[in-house]
């Protein structure tokens, strides 16, 4: 896990959390919980328990930071693809939309992003999802 000439850094730790609350979906209340930061406090005796606050900061300064990248990357393209894709969520009666970007990048290589993932309010009409898929295309 850790190599013992490797320095603990409690930045890289967050990060770290706050990849694996992204990648499978947890809460952010879950720091909160003794049971799942126990493991983390186990192994480095100088972890510092961080709030759900925090981690949703975290969160969304990745996010903030990923958006610029792929606003930089789409500066280049001249044409894109969109395609959308309606989800419902398992546990909620709430409808979303996945905006799909397919473009070819300088390389000639095909790519395709997420460019953005909305709420649908109800009803859906036709002209609902073409405002809300202007609007995301807009910011």
């Amino acid at each position: 896990f850790m190599s013992s000439n490797v320095r603990y850094n409690n930045e890289k730790m967050r990060k770290i959390i706050v990849i694996g609350i992204m990648v499978h979906k947890h809460p952010f209340s879950i720091v909160e919980g003794e049971d799942w930061m126990w493991g983390f406090k186990y192994k480095n005796y100088e972890f510092q328990k961080v709030s759900h606050k925090t981690i949703r900061r975290d969160c969304l300064m990745i996010y903030e930071a990923k958006k610029k990248q792929l606003k930089t990357l789409l500066k280049n393209v001249s044409k894109i693809s969109l395609t959308t894709n309606m989800r419902k969520s398992s546990y909620q009666v709430a409808k979303y939309m996945v905006i799909i970007g397919q473009f070819i990048d300088a390389t000639w290589k095909l790519q395709k992003r997420v460019l953005s993932f909305v709420k649908v309010p109800t009803p859906r009409y036709g002209i609902d999802v073409v405002d809300v898929i202007f609007k995301c295309l807009k910011a």
